[in-house]
């Protein structure tokens, strides 16, 4: 199985390497497929997507079993997780959804996310403290998505404010 981990990873930091790593340490996976996001939906990326790559490179350097996805940079259109798991579930076969426990409180907001809990199971890193969390995660469960609960939790880093600090 393939682990697919999404991101905009501007910039990656530590703690996107640390589950990285903590995903090749769970022996589902015989690879962990990091994709960063060309164009996100949600998102404006104040970095160049072959940036973005170049930093993941270096930060990913000496992991085996990584291997970085460039699938959403052949054109200049919003990418739907809807829409790309569907390509790298052809291309890969059997794969495997990373989201934090954030997104999975929003994912009703989601493009299609009936769609996306169909395509692959989901594995959630918890991020922080969530009344709403349990509730999300029973609903989506009863809904029919298989759920892996991380029994990692990052730390609180966000790229933002690695940004924020760079300047």
């Amino acid at each position: 199985m393939k682990i697919i981990y999404g991101g905009a990873f501007d910039p990656v930091h530590n703690e996107h390497v640390n589950m990285i790593k903590y995903l090749l340490s769970l022996d589902i996976a015989d690879k962990v497929i990091v994709l960063p996001s060309a164009n996100p939906p949600h998102k404006n990326c104040g970095t160049l997507f072959s940036q973005r790559v170049d930093m993941l490179d270096i930060a990913l350097d000496g992991l085996d079993d990584v291997e970085i996805c460039d699938i959403e940079s052949k054109d200049t259109c919003k990418h739907y997780t809807c829409e790309v798991l569907p390509k790298l579930k052809a291309k890969y076969k059997e794969i495997s959804f990373v989201i934090g426990g954030d997104s999975l409180e929003q994912l009703n907001n989601w493009k299609n996310p009936q769609d996306i809990v169909k395509i692959c199971p989901l594995i959630v890193f918890k991020r922080g403290k969530s009344d709403r969390f349990d509730e999300a995660l029973k609903y989506w469960r009863d809904k029919g998505a298989e759920i892996f609960v991380c029994d990692y939790e990052p730390d609180d880093v966000s790229s933002t404010l690695v940004r924020y600090f760079a300047e």
